[in-house]
């Protein structure tokens, strides 16, 4: 079974206090979907409640905030936290019309840290207290989350354990008062209700008469690094619907931003002019009809607007502010509003009632296109988009430098081409077997290239093309001024072929090239599985996941292993294989390629990443690996799009065990945003753009995700937007850079990958 959310995120918090628990339980807090969550149980140290959601009187099924908590390592099976929940002031149900109860039960996730200890395991369970009042009959206000195993205390233990109740959904009662819902929380151990620990429960939602809903459809927009008049784009409409008569009084409603750097402005793009509201019935807005003026500055300097109420409403009605624009601002994210009521005046200084603290109303996403005309020409794309060339920017600066060559025709030499480019610190370009493509020469040029490693043999890039080669004159970066050699005649390009009889025997080559001393070195230890025949959060397949972790987490020497018989595992590594200088071997299904043993034996390799399950490497080549000493990681999914994931989340990862032992390479926190990652999309039916793109992810420490092909998205692109939102911490997507152009992935392909990252 696959294993998610595993990651432990550290984070400083505010102190508000601790509990003395046996069981060792911190208090719980209040986190959004995928805000922060609380170190481990060690210190005083807890998480501060964040923003509760906002839950309207009579809703179902409405989303509340997640809690986070820690464990100390102290559980047994049928130990019981039980959480109880009510109307305001109040933890049990009222009467039939005034209750908080959970409609379904949620999601319960613990931080698994691999290789080191047993992380408790929960069942959720909802129950009726049996204190409530009369008519709270099928109201489930109590959540018991029921601990199935007990904590091993002959391995080394883990501090704490972080502990993320998630998908919170409540049904509310339509006389329940406005205000924050009671909530409070017990720790019983044992199944004969032993030794109880009181436990402090920060509310997770507030309870409006009024709820508020927004950016539906959902809106992305462009970030723009100079906002400025006219680079606006429209927003759906912020709706306020009352859920029962007069809920909004005579009165103001203001909505302003969370954070600085937004502002309203219509959708003519002045940011003086009107929007619309308009009630639904019953109720009269303005003695205009119309808004304050939009991007006023309200609430003492933030932005935002008010509008006025001046008639209460005869029947529960809706608001609906739409014509609004925003101009476009460059911070990446979601932005939200707070939506509340001011009786005094459109200053929005006096907060009488909290409609909403925190709703989404846009996202600021950057998308990007590589590509080019042809297959050669998307090569060409991305080196420049490394390298650009101007000045001193191409591979090597100004003084010209080395580019890696394959050819289009075929894959199995191009796989291991990334490794090769990294070492000599400039990319991949391709070419068609027997004569050099335009838009290869081009590039050739610009980027200022003296020297072309060819990764393959006559077969892939022919003789015809070598000679072409040997007879093109160098250039500077930027390719204005051809380069000369001391005697002033024309300095022509010098080539290098690196291949072998087979693609096995090129892969060996390619990773032998700088020797031992130039092979990269990693340290990941909590990412292998706890035993020989363990799972691993990295393998969904039913082949073996790998060995044990080393027993040193000093940095090893790492290679990866692929098959040589299809490109997809190897394509989606090559962005890895490109940061990490880890070189791809390949192999065969059934056993172990004799190119990838002796390469492993002459680079003293000592750990190995194995991409794909087994129906590409075998479980007897795992074993013939651990028999070499070597330590391995399988990371494979059930399909291309899926490993590409799994693989994903491995190079985001920023966990560390309690044995310092990182649980991937932590891209995820390489960024000038910490938990914000970009991804690159590309086909995964064809190789091209992904295996020279590997310039591309690895320069940014961006993963290369997997269409299935040019028109269906597949389940890993989800899968993995969806993974990484739902952390403990969550990491969330803020880019995507597609390799290729509309014919390689559509723009309808496009449009479902940015409309399955969360909101």
């Amino acid at each position: 079974m696959r294993q998610k959310n595993y990651r432990l995120r550290q984070l400083a918090v505010a102190a508000i206090g601790a509990v003395t628990a046996v069981s060792g339980i911190a208090v719980l807090g209040a986190t959004p979907a995928g805000a922060v969550a609380a170190p481990p149980a060690v210190s005083p140290l807890t998480l501060a409640p964040a923003p509760a959601a906002s839950v309207v009187a009579g809703g179902a099924n409405q989303a509340a905030t997640n809690w986070t908590f820690t464990i100390g390592n102290q559980f047994a099976t049928a130990d019981k936290l039980v959480i109880d929940v009510g109307p305001n002031a109040t933890t049990q149900c009222q009467s039939a019309t005034n209750y908080v109860g959970f409609s379904a039960a949620p999601t319960v996730a613990v931080t698994a840290i691999t290789g080191q200890d047993t992380p408790p395991q929960f069942t959720a369970a909802l129950a009726t207290q049996t204190t409530d009042g009369a008519g709270c009959t099928g109201i489930f206000d109590q959540l018991q989350l029921i601990v199935d195993n007990s904590a091993d205390l002959l391995q080394v233990p883990q501090a704490a354990w972080t502990v993320k109740v998630s998908g919170n959904l409540y049904n509310v009662g339509s006389a329940t008062p406005a205000g924050s819902i009671g909530a409070s929380g017990s720790y019983v151990q044992g199944a004969t209700g032993g030794s109880t620990t009181a436990v402090v429960v920060a509310p997770n939602a507030t309870v409006s008469s009024v709820a508020v809903s927004a950016d539906n459809p959902p809106v992305l927009v462009q970030p723009n690094p100079t906002p400025a008049a006219g680079t606006n784009t429209g927003i759906s409409a912020i709706v306020l619907t009352e859920s029962s008569v007069a809920a909004v009084p005579v009165g103001y409603v203001c909505v302003e931003f969370n954070g600085t750097g937004n502002d309203f402005v219509n959708n003519a793009g002045v940011p003086a002019g009107i929007a619309t509201v308009t009630p639904s019935t019953g109720g009269t807005v303005g003695s205009s009809g119309a808004l304050t003026p939009v991007g006023a500055v309200v609430n003492g300097g933030t932005p935002g607007f008010a509008f006025q109420v001046t008639h209460v409403s005869t029947t529960a009605t809706s608001y609906a502010v739409s014509g609004l624009s925003i101009v476009n601002p460059s911070a990446l994210g979601t932005q939200s509003v707070s939506v509340f009521y001011d009786s005094v005046s459109n200053a929005c200084t006096t907060t009488t009632a909290t409609y909403s603290a925190s709703t989404p109303v846009f996202s600021v996403f950057s998308t990007n296109r590589i590509y080019g005309q042809t297959a050669d020409g998307t090569a060409a794309a991305e080196l420049a988009s490394q390298y650009a060339p101007t000045g001193s920017s191409c591979p090597n600066g100004a003084a010209g430098g080395p580019v890696v060559l394959a050819t289009d025709h075929n894959f199995p030499d191009a796989l291991s081409a990334s490794y090769l480019a990294a070492k000599l610190g400039t990319g991949v370009l391709l070419t068609p077997t027997n004569a050099l493509a335009a838009e290869t020469v081009t590039a050739l040029r610009i980027e200022g290239i003296t020297h072309v490693y060819i990764v393959g043999g006559p077969i892939a890039v022919s003789e015809t093309v070598v000679a072409a080669l040997l007879s093109i004159q160098a250039y500077n970066c930027g390719g204005t001024a051809g380069l000369t050699t001391s005697t002033g005649a024309p300095q022509n390009l010098a080539v290098t072929q690196v291949y072998g009889q087979t693609q096995y025997d090129t892969a060996q080559t390619v990773a032998q090239y700088f020797g031992a001393s130039g092979v990269g070195t990693g340290t990941f230890g909590g990412g292998y599985p706890t035993s020989t025949t363990g799972t691993s959060a990295y393998n969904s397949t039913s082949g073996l996941s790998g060995t044990i972790a080393p027993t040193s987490s000093v940095p090893t020497a790492t290679a990866i292993l692929a098959t040589g018989q299809t490109f997809p595992d190897a394509m989606s590594a090559s962005a890895m294989s490109y940061a990490k200088n880890w070189p791809i071997l390949l192999t065969q299904q059934a056993a172990l390629s004799t190119q990838a043993s002796a390469a492993i034996a002459n680079l003293g390799i000592k750990q190995v990443i194995v991409m794909g399950g087994p129906v590409a490497v075998s479980d007897a080549v795992v074993l013939q690996l651990e028999a070499l000493g070597v330590s391995v990681l399988r990371i494979a999914g059930t399909d291309l799009t899926d490993t590409a994931q799994l693989l994903a989340e491995f190079e985001l990862s920023t966990t560390v065990n309690g044995s310092s032992q990182a649980t991937g390479l932590g891209w995820a926190k390489l960024g000038a945003n910490p938990n914000t990652y970009g991804v690159n999309v590309a086909r995964g039916d064809f190789y091209a753009d992904a295996l020279a793109g590997s310039v591309v992810g690895g320069k940014t420490h961006s993963p290369i995700v997997l269409t299935l092909d040019p028109n269906t998205l597949g389940t890993g692109i989800p899968a993995l937007f969806n993974d990484e939102a739902n952390l403990a911490v969550p990491n969330d997507v803020d880019a995507v850079t597609v390799l290729g152009g509309p014919q390689a992935v559509t723009p309808a392909t496009v449009n479902a990958v940015l409309a399955s990252i969360p909101s």
